[in-house]
């Protein structure tokens, strides 16, 4: 009887083969070959490697009447696709128009939906989401019932894109996962891939970063398999995005600049733009501001032309946050003004509250505050979600920033507690969170591993219909009933067999799901060690310090803030010092050594760090031979002590970097003690802090290198924010008695502040 079920699900697959081949070939119908058909096999090549070429050759024979009308409607079909590619919007209406003429024509129905579908991915690309929804949820309405080609799936697959714009994710997630299904049974590999794509953006959007990069690399290697140009360039953008959201910038950057090559040489202007928009967002994180608003205002300018107001918001919104990192508070309200001008061209820009938090930032650094406390009041007048939980946060940060600058230390100080509170709420809700996101996670890959399930069980239905129709057909043949009931008995005893046979298959593949769903968490578990973890020296990385550190700052603030309070005593043990070292002369060992002694050289490091600080602190890897170490609960008095063990330890190491071969280096060494001013413990952010030791770095190297440089906040000052003079000007900051200065140079006055690294750093 398993024979039997084999044979049986084999004529199923036929039959789905069939019916997919017969609903694609409804849309590629010619009464005469006036084209050769090889010449629309090679478009359809070119419309995934070289949409332009299509463009190229259809637009001379799109108007040929002596064409016939099956031929000229795929004609409409191929050049609507290239269109959309090349953002040609303009030619987009006439076309829609026309194909659903010749859907009539011909008596193909399936060419309207395409039809629909195509002015559905316009108004997509316009920002106008609401009305594509309505245009795709019209066209799957009109699919026949037996459809079963990618048509059904391809559709899903743009439903779920447009959710996603919305921020309606769980219905984007829905859709995508039934578009995966569908092209997956209709083997529709090139919509496969573009489902995959927006599964990864969907799950990316829900905060489930792991999963969504495995999504776009699969969708990546279908692409690559396909060679599918523009695909490659949409899947290695939304890779960067994810390395984006990781904070590993120059990976982000360099995904993101091979995106945009190839969208340059496809002259694909409306993922151009993305590109350009997110690679300047990435470019202004890495304080490369003259690049980043280059790349701004092309993205801009394509925008424009585009009629896409609401991304022209976006980027607009991006200048004035380059404007404001440089401290060029006219330029940024510049910026706001014409993204508000915009007006209904873009409806959700308008309700973003991150228009007036940057507005308040802008109209405090000009000291209009009256203006600025305006802003604020409408903000807070605002209930959830209309002013989300992370934006509440930056606009009681802001707050308590107007009220430090105007000489209000008592509401400063209460509103920095009410921003500390709900900080601390924001991050438990992110840990119930990310366990929502991987049950989600596990259920959907638990669905994809039922499918196969759900096939046994399709087949054993269409069995047990089959014994039923036997049945019946034997009962009214009038057979004798000796040879009537043996038949029974016999037809009985073998669906006996074969349920019993297909329930065990179930209960088998059930436990492989079970354990399937084991190995899945552990690998989960496996894959948040290792994306904390550098695999060259077995530090931890960025994302590790930026997961784990602002519980330690919002702990280490609070204790100070109760001691202010007169509620507890003075702290002690209570402060973070950040510590950035820096090998010296690194080049020159791998200029000497090759970039494999280099290594080796760095994978040192570590056993190091380990004699100096306590297990508890953290030792990360920051880029190439500079680390950061953050001594947790230390005392601000022997980060000196600290610094100086650290670097004879340094000194008097011998490098192993080849057989019985050794050699010595130096390290320069920056820090800052968290909070900077004990008096004012939310004055500077831990990233700020961190800034200062960058810069202490700098005055070592600058200063004989094989040395430490630090500072910290003196207490009981006019508050005032001399941040940007401390980074600009610093030895007039410690002239004026503003900070304290440590350091093992001997002349202290003598110290190299230079703004950037030596040459042969």
């Amino acid at each position: 009887m398993t024979a039997l079920a084999n044979r049986t699900r084999r004529y199923l697959f036929l039959l789905r083969t069939i019916a997919a081949f017969l609903s694609s070939a409804a849309l590629v119908s010619y009464a005469h070959a006036d084209l050769p058909e090889d010449a629309f096999e090679q478009a359809r090549v070119w419309l995934l490697e070289e949409p332009a070429r299509v463009i190229e050759w259809a637009e001379p024979h799109v108007n040929n009447q002596s064409l016939p009308a099956g031929q000229r409607a795929e004609l409409h079909r191929l050049l609507l696709r290239a269109y959309l590619e090349q953002a040609q919007l303009d030619n987009i209406d006439p076309l829609v128009a026309q194909l659903q003429q010749l859907s009539v024509v011909t008596g193909k129905p399936l060419y309207a939906v395409e039809a629909s579908r195509a002015a559905a991915n316009k108004l997509f690309i316009q920002t106008r989401y609401e009305e594509a929804l309505g245009l795709v949820q019209q066209a799957i309405a009109q699919l026949p019932d037996a459809h079963s080609g990618p048509l059904r799936g391809q559709l899903l697959g743009d439903k779920a894109q447009i959710l996603r714009a919305l921020e309606r994710y769980a219905e984007a997630l829905e859709s995508v996962q039934r578009a995966i299904g569908s092209l997956r049974l209709a083997g529709a590999t090139a919509s496969l891939a573009d489902a995959f794509n927006t599964l990864g953006v969907t799950l990316e959007r829900m905060g489930n970063v792991e999963e969504a990069l495995s999504a776009h690399l699969q969708a990546l290697e279908y692409r690559r398999a396909l060679n599918d140009r523009p695909g490659q360039a949409d899947s290695l953008y939304n890779i960067g995005e994810i390395y984006r959201e990781l904070h590993d910038f120059e990976s982000a950057a360099g995904y993101l600049e091979r995106s945009v090559a190839i969208d340059e040489v496809l002259k694909n202007t409306s993922n151009l733009a993305y590109g350009l928009h997110k690679l300047a967002d990435i470019q202004c994180a890495m304080s490369e501001f003259s690049q980043a608003e280059a790349n701004a205002r092309r993205a801009l300018d394509l925008f424009e032309s585009l009629g896409a107001q609401e991304n022209v918001a976006a980027v607009l919104l991006n200048l004035a946050k380059m404007s404001l990192r440089q401290s060029r508070f006219d330029d940024a309200l510049t910026y706001l003004d014409r993204a508000r001008a915009l007006g209904q061209g873009a409806p959700l820009a308008q309700a973003n509250p991150t228009f007036d938090l940057y507005r308040i930032r802008a109209l405090s650094g000009l000291a209009r505050y009256d203006e600025a406390w305006q802003l604020v009041n409408k903000l807070h007048q605002l209930e959830s979600p209309a002013l989300a939980s992370e934006a509440r946060l930056n606009l009681l940060k802001l707050q308590s920033g107007l009220q430090q600058a105007q000489g209000d230390s008592a509401g400063a100080l209460a509103t920095l507690q009410a921003h500390n509170t709900l900080a601390e709420q924001l991050a438990v809700e992110k840990s119930r969170n990310s366990v929502k996101h991987l049950r989600a996670s596990v259920e959907f890959f638990k669905r994809e591993q039922q499918y196969e399930v759900l096939a046994r069980e399709d087949a054993l239905q269409s069995l047990r219909q089959a014994a039923e129709r036997f049945e019946r057909n034997v009962v009214l043949a009038g057979f004798v009933v000796f040879l009537v009931l043996a038949t029974v008995l016999f037809g009985r005893y073998q669906m006996r067999r074969l349920n019993l046979t297909l329930q065990q298959q179930v209960d088998e593949r059930t436990e492989e799901l079970q354990q399937k769903n084991a190995e899945l968490r552990r690998a989960y578990e496996q894959l948040q060690t290792i994306s904390q973890t550098d695999p060259l020296t077995g530090l931890a990385n960025r994302r590790f310090l930026a997961q784990h550190l602002d519980n330690d700052c919002s702990k280490v603030a609070r204790d100070y803030l109760n001691w202010l309070q007169n509620e507890k005593p003075v702290p002690t043990q209570s402060d973070l010092i950040f510590y950035l070292v820096d090998l010296d002369y690194f080049k020159q060992v791998n200029d000497q050594y090759g970039h494999a002694v280099g290594d080796r050289v760095l994978a040192q490091i570590k056993p190091l760090l380990q004699q100096v600080f306590r297990e508890s602190d953290y030792l990360v890897r920051w880029g190439g031979e500079e680390f950061l170490v953050v001594a947790r609960y230390s005392q601000r008095e022997n980060a000196a002590l600290i610094a100086e063990r650290l670097r004879q330890l340094i000194v008097e190491h011998r490098f192993a970097v080849g057989d019985e071969v050794g050699i010595q280096l130096s390290a320069s060494i920056g820090f800052a003690c968290f909070p900077f001013f004990t008096d004012r413990p939310g004055e500077y952010s831990w990233a700020q802090v961190v800034d200062i030791a960058d810069r202490c770095l700098y005055a070592a190297k600058h200063s004989g290198r094989n040395c430490w440089v630090g500072l910290t906040g003196v207490e009981g000052l006019e508050t005032i924010d001399n941040f940007h003079r401390l980074m600009a000007e610093p030895q007039q900051v410690i002239q004026e008695g503003w900070v304290n200065l440590y350091t093992s140079v001997a002349d202290p006055a003598h110290l190299g502040w230079a703004d950037k690294v030596p040459a042969d750093y």
